[in-house]
């Protein structure tokens, strides 16, 4: 998370955690575009 934002993203959801496994985010890239990581 903190490298996409270093990068010029900004949140748009989450963190969310899932499951202990499991915890995702989604980001909008300064063109607009929603993308979103998944990690533990």
């Amino acid at each position: 998370m903190d490298k996409a934002m270093a990068l010029g993203a900004t949140k748009h959801r989450g963190p969310l955690v899932l499951s202990p496994e499991r915890v995702i985010a989604q980001f909008v890239d300064p063109f607009g575009n929603v993308f979103g990581i998944d990690g533990t």
